[in-house]
């Protein structure tokens, strides 16, 4: 926090106002990660604020805009707003649109159509996340952006969305191109329970229950690692807080 403040200072004693709200959209995620939604917010409205009064290249100007709307969105997912979230990441790409740089631009699509596939899939809006997911997946360099967690979750949504539709053997592919990619990436232990939950459907599906009751079992065995992480973290806090008095 302390260097998004240091930037900000510098910014206003240089009037520049491009670094200032760089430093706010700093904030806006610092605050979003301490779990402060509503400090957050503000410092979302502020950088909007600040945003609309720079002279920087348009470029510039839309390419910060859709980051703090991106973020923004984050901050009302950890509040499960829905709604909001799937309209943030959407006037995210408004701005997007407006860049003019094509490869700029593609980046930060390809990313952002993920996360609407992904808030779409959560609202069980299913063709919607489709829809978002492939083309998101258009969008991929086939380079960096293969071996990547964006791809890998790609695939994982993909694959639940076949499953949903009965296309198990679609839903396989993509699962196991995910699979591919988890030793290569830092997956989160959730991303991985899901891929292996969703691998065993496949699997039961169509009939290879060996294979369906291996990764069910690694499924669990993922939940297990997971739950036990959480009691590490939840003993953490409470030696921490018993230091404090």
């Amino acid at each position: 926090m302390q260097a998004a403040q240091d930037l900000e200072n510098k910014a206003v004693e240089y009037d520049n106002l491009h670094w200032q709200a760089t430093a706010h959209a700093h904030l806006l995620e610092i605050y979003s990660l301490s779990n402060l939604p509503e400090q957050a917010k503000k410092e979302f409205e502020i950088a909007i604020d600040i945003l609309n009064q720079s002279e920087k290249p348009d470029d510039d100007i839309n390419n910060s805009k859709a980051i703090a709307y991106i973020k923004v969105a984050s901050v009302y997912s950890g509040e499960n707003n829905l709604g909001m979230v799937k309209k943030m990441l959407i006037k995210a790409d408004e701005y997007i649109s407006k860049i003019k740089d094509n490869e700029r631009r593609r980046k930060i699509r390809y990313m952002n159509f993920s996360n609407l596939g992904v808030v779409n899939m959560e609202l069980n809006l299913i063709d919607s996340a489709e829809y978002f997911i492939e083309k998101s997946l258009m969008l991929c360099n086939g380079e960096s952006d293969e071996v990547s967690l964006n791809q890998f979750r790609n695939y994982i949504l993909l694959g639940q969305i076949k499953n949903e539709k009965n296309s198990y053997k679609e839903a396989l592919n993509y699962l196991k191109d995910a699979e591919y990619l988890a030793p290569k990436l830092a997956a989160s232990l959730m991303e991985k329970q899901v891929l292996y939950e969703e691998l065993a459907e496949s699997y039961e599906a169509m009939d290879s229950l060996k294979l369906a009751s291996f990764y069910s079992n690694k499924a669990k065995d993922t939940e297990i690692e997971l739950e036990k992480n959480k009691n590490s973290s939840l003993h953490k806090i409470i030696k921490d807080d018993l230091l404090k008095e």
